[in-house]
């Protein structure tokens, strides 16, 4: 009775250190919960979701510790009690303000075939993906409203309609109470209100446009403002209640033009309210899109006062003007055309060959050999003088120029002119200038936007090159002297609290690179001043100096010298953007103008501003996987032996390598250790599958054969105990394992060693006379079925024997001819291995080094490629008398 307590009380202790380790290293929040609903086991992962210690959870209520949660857990725990059914993944909000999402899972605990006596619960965080997924569904409905407001912006001509969509669409997506839109008259120096939404303000009111005001300090500014709570802003005096708009937060939009901002867009709410960047971004877009229509609206008046002016000179002058589609093979004339061809108005039918029917016939070829000459010879403009004969007989002279219109590829498709016998060319050169001047603006705008466009996607090329961000900044800073400044800096903040610390560097002359430095050097950014570096870092906005003035450069100086040396330095404008990722500022760039005297305007802050936010995402990410790929390396580090395995009296070598990156561990494992006084255990296994889940059945599996072999001395006994471990957690990770383990006593006449296998690749056994043969037996694989019964093989070890143990990401290894094989590995052995008398049989070395880097070097040399596969090779080798 007294040895077999003292054995309930050992397994009771053992399943206990189990469900510790389990709890450990669970990389989910899990607890155990008893029939009173106070904890008895929680996890750190747990106690941390909870705001609590470990020791604040045991034994206490679950309605103690989670108040907030007691009205949604007390029940679910309770009926999992009464009924013994488990409740899946059930979806709670927590957190002080209900904003986390955990999923948790309740699984009845019994006591044997007993009643139910604890509940046990996983929690996992989903906070991240619920919020990925609500950011998803803002930046669609953003899109989809911009899409539309573009498209309506493309066909609608009524402008203030236009205004009253993007208001409707802007207070349903956002949530706004009101929406404004106030032009701005640069003469009077005031905004003229174009659109009131959600409040009585009279549309036509005048409004100040100073700075003190938010809209003319956004305007002035050339930024958005954002206003999160009326009764703490300082920045301005005039509340918006003055002009009947009772809000107490605000956002104001510049609406940009080609010229000049066409005014600005606010949008207000009732209360208080946070402006995520996401929803500044959306409002400016939207005004992006309205200052668009805005200027177009401005361009199509002009176009119709223009065309009526040319009418009026047209008809004031006796001219006539014609227009001819190639295509269409039709002619277009004015009235007064017809009446200086002696025309009724409809008589001409709109052909070109009824045209040179009315020419005079002596006339006629020459008319086409210089309308042939045009189009044929590649001229913009042809002037010609005919005589016409009228139906009445009689004969006119007219003088008619012309323009040829081509595509882009220089095909001609028609021609546009006019025909007088006196003011045809004045008009014709200005009609001509007129349509030349709007086309080459519009060239220029979309060279522009092309070239921003190719810059950004260079520079998206080199940012994800590389997860070496500093050389990356470097590269970016190199592509910006290119295309947007004459000196560019970037400066990191590593970690926070930290200093900023210059990491590029960069001129438009590579000469003057070593001279930036030592200036920078002598003359360092002021980390505390609110105009510079680190004035940008702590606010997370752009600095913009459009033109710099002898006096900011006075100003800044901080002694004479330092004064001319700024002088000679010559420069124009400079930005300072800040690299903002996941709401954090990790750095900024400076960019500064001088030799090239370009001065920066709204596009180049946009551009600017949309270079840092992809650096910054870059520089995010690579901190990002370095810290993920430490943790990986720290933990995969943990799954292997501290030290190179050493056992007295043999010869021992191990080669592993894992191919996993990141997160990517787990796989092969192996270990040596002694088990007790003179005697060892050697186990090599493979986990399914990779990743922290199978890193976490990895430690359980090495660290639950460790515990087992001090007290089990049959290696197949030490298995079994596994599978029942790894069968046990088969619901929350269905994951299996193979194993081949081994239990030797060394003497001096050599070794005995006792191998049972689980599913793993049978060890070979490599006799001193070159023999191979397998040791062992095959056994099922681990953690599918409850019932499993390894077999014990006895195996001696005679002087010049090894033993070598293997993963199948030897014989799995993919090459030109398919896999390496257990065929081509038994060959390797048997040309590596060695005589009774210790000499390589076949030249090459026998001992345990040489034939574990003979396997590895077979591989090298078989896939060329990167491995597919971890490899772990363990060679045992009872070393020959010297």
């Amino acid at each position: 009775m007294g040895r077999d307590k003292k054995a309930e009380v050992h397994d009771e202790a053992l399943t206990l250190a189990l469900l510790d380790t389990l709890l450990h290293t669970a990389p989910v929040g899990m607890g155990f919960v008893d029939a009173d609903l106070r904890f008895v086991r929680v996890n750190e992962v747990l106690a941390a979701m909870n705001g609590a210690s470990v020791e604040d959870h045991v034994g206490r209520r679950v309605d103690e510790v989670l108040t907030g949660l007691a009205d949604t857990l007390v029940p679910i725990l309770t009926r999992t009690l009464e009924t013994g059914v488990p409740s899946d993944e059930i979806e709670v909000k927590a957190g002080p303000a209900d904003d986390q999402r955990w999923v948790i899972s309740y699984y009845p605990v019994r006591e044997g075939q007993g009643p139910v006596v604890g509940v046990g619960v996983v929690v996992r965080d989903v906070t991240e993906q619920r919020r990925a997924a609500e950011e998803l569904d803002t930046r669609a409905r953003h899109l989809g409203a911009l899409a539309e407001l573009g498209q309506r912006a493309l066909i609608v001509d009524d402008f203030d309609g236009l205004l009253h969509e993007g208001a409707g669409l802007l207070g349903a997506i956002l949530g706004a109470d009101f929406v404004d839109v106030l032009e701005h008259d640069p003469d009077a120096g005031q905004f003229v209100l174009r659109l009131a939404q959600g409040f009585g303000a009279e549309v036509g009111t005048r409004l100040s446009a100073g700075v003190d005001v938010q809209a003319g300090f956004a305007l002035h500014h050339r930024m958005p403002v954002a206003v999160p709570d009326v009764g703490q802003e300082s920045r301005f005096t005039t509340h918006p209640a003055a002009h009947g708009l009772e809000a107490q937060a605000s956002l104001t939009v510049v609406i940009r033009g080609p010229g000049r901002p066409f005014g600005v867009l606010g949008v207000s709410s009732k209360s208080p309210r946070e402006f995520r960047s996401a929803e500044v971004d959306f409002v400016q877009s939207m005004a992006n899109v309205l200052g668009t229509a805005a200027a177009r609206a401005r361009i199509d008046a002009a176009l119709r006062s223009e065309r009526e002016r040319l009418r009026l000179a047209l008809d004031a002058g006796g001219l006539g003007d014609w227009e001819w589609d190639m295509d269409a093979n039709q002619v277009s004339w004015s009235d007064s055309l017809h009446e200086i061809y002696g025309l009724a108005p409809g008589e001409f039918d709109g052909s070109f060959e009824q045209y040179v029917s009315l020419i005079h016939p002596d006339d006629r070829q020459h008319v086409r050999d210089t309308i042939d000459a045009a189009l044929q010879g590649g001229l913009e403009t042809y002037t010609v003088e005919h005589r016409v004969v009228t139906p009445d007989g009689s004969t006119r002279w007219v003088a008619g120029q012309g323009i040829v219109r081509r595509k882009d590829d220089g095909t001609p498709f028609g021609m546009i002119g006019v025909s007088s016998n006196i003011t045809d060319r004045a008009e014709a050169e200005y009609k001509q200038t007129v349509l030349f001047a709007a086309e080459q603006e519009a060239r220029t705008e979309a060279e522009a936007a092309r070239d921003r466009l190719e810059f950004l996607a260079e520079a998206s090329e080199v940012l994800a090159s590389s997860l070496d961000y500093r050389a990356t900044l470097s590269q970016v800073a190199y592509l910006a002297v290119s295309r947007l400044a004459d000196w560019c800096a970037v400066d990191i903040v590593e970690e926070e609290g930290d200093l900023p610390t210059t990491v590029a560097l960069a001129h438009i002359d590579p000469d003057k690179i070593a001279m930036a430095a030592d200036f920078r050097a002598k003359y360092p950014p002021d980390p505390y001043s609110d105009e510079g570096v680190g004035g940008v870092i702590r606010s997370g906005q752009p600095y913009v100096i459009p033109m710099i003035t002898e006096e900011m450069l006075i100003g800044a100086a901080l002694e004479p010298d330092h004064l001319e040396a700024i002088r000679a330095l010559r420069l124009t404008s400079s930005m300072i953007v800040p690299l903002v990722a996941r709401g954090r500022t990790l750095g900024a760039i400076t960019l500064i103008t001088a030799e090239s005297g370009r001065v920066y305007a709204d596009d180049d802050l946009a551009l600017a501003m949309d270079l840092a936010r992809r650096a910054a995402v870059a520089i995010d990410n690579a901190r990002l996987y370095r810290e993920r790929s430490q943790v990986a390396e720290a933990l995969q580090r943990s799954l292997l032996p501290p030290s190179s395995p050493e056992i007295p009296g043999l010869e021992v070598a191990v080669r592993y390598r894992p191919i996993g990156q990141g997160a990517e561990i787990g796989g092969d494992f192996y270990d040596v250790f002694e088990a007790s006084e003179s005697s060892w255990v050697v186990v090599i296994g493979d986990v399914c599958g990779k990743g922290t889940a199978a890193a976490a059945l990895t430690g359980l599996a090495r660290d639950t054969i460790r515990g087992v072999s001090i007290r089990e001395r049959a290696p197949r006994r030490v298995l079994r105990v596994l599978n029942e471990v790894v069968v046990r957690r088969q619901d929350e990770d269905p994951r299996f394992l193979t194993v081949a383990l081994a239990r030797l006593e060394v003497d001096a006449s050599g070794a005995r060693m006792l191998i049972a296998c689980g599913g793993h690749p049978l060890p070979l056994l490599l006799r001193a006379d070159g023999t191979l043969e397998e040791a062992g037996a095959p056994g099922m694989l681990l953690g599918l079925f409850p019932d499993v019964d390894p077999a014990d093989v006895s195996v001696e070890l005679r002087p010049g024997d090894a033993v070598v143990f293997y993963t199948d990401g030897v014989t799995e290894a993919r090459g030109e001819d398919g896999q390496f094989g257990e065929g081509r590995l038994r060959a390797l052995l048997e040309a590596a291995g060695g005589s009774g008398s210790g000499s390589a049989g076949s030249g090459s070395v026998a001992d345990a080094e040489g034939l574990a880097q003979a396997v590895i070097d077979a591989l090298d040399q078989f896939q060329p490629g990167p491995a597919q596969d971890d490899v772990a090779v363990v060679v045992l080798r009872v070393p020959t008398p010297a």
